[in-house]
């Protein structure tokens, strides 16, 4: 779901721009080094780093990414911040990094994977203690498995926001013109803002108000 209103809105700013656009789908890992390589001039949804910030030019946010913990039903404790999590298994995923607050906390214990619902279903059958996710993400794949799984009933997150993240478009600064694609990106996403347009997408996915 996340994915699917990302790639909404990035399309429209850069076609608004004045850009064609062709969009492939793959795993976040393979998203991140074909772009990091030059086999992808971008990435459509990033989260901004330090480390991220030596390859990539980021575009201004354009929405938000509201990462909940989540559990089993009978494990859950409300969890606020992330130290809460040292000493658990904590299943996340792969080279997503999060923020730079997160790649510093210490102590905790984690199990990366490609996909988000690799994370789902080991939480039903214990093999970690609780999950991060976006909670787009988490309500989409619960929704798409659950008539095979029907175990993931027993999903629960956590009420309140372990972290919102900005979510941005990223651009290989070796691309030709990147930073200017860049500054047009942001002048249509502004203009995207000031008409409507945003707000329509937003709406179209059920997204409130950012």
């Amino acid at each position: 779901m996340q994915q699917g209103v990302a790639t909404q809105i990035v399309r429209a700013a850069l076609n608004r721009a004045g850009y064609e656009v062709t969009i492939s789908f793959s795993n976040w890992p393979r998203a991140l080094h074909t772009t990091y390589h030059g086999a992808a001039d971008g990435v459509v949804a990033v989260y901004a780093t330090t480390a991220r910030a030596q390859r990539l030019l980021f575009s201004d946010k354009y929405l938000d990414s509201r990462i909940a913990v989540v559990a089993m039903t009978g494990n859950f404790v409300g969890f606020r911040k992330l130290s809460e999590l040292r000493g658990l298994e904590v299943g996340i995923g792969r080279d997503y990094d999060y923020s730079d607050g997160f790649l510093r906390e210490p102590g905790l214990s984690m199990q990366p994977v490609d996909h988000a619902i690799q994370n789902l279903l080991k939480l039903t059958i214990r093999r970690i203690d609780v999950a991060i996710e976006d909670r787009l993400i988490i309500q989409h794949n619960i929704q798409r498995n659950m008539a095979r799984h029907p175990e993931l009933r027993s999903i629960v997150s956590s009420e309140e926001d372990l972290l919102v993240l900005p979510i941005h478009f990223g651009i290989n600064k070796n691309t030709k013109d990147a930073e200017l694609i860049v500054r047009n990106f942001n002048a249509a996403l502004g203009a995207m803002k000031q008409d409507g347009t945003l707000r329509k997408i937003l709406d179209e996915w059920g997204i409130p108000s950012m």
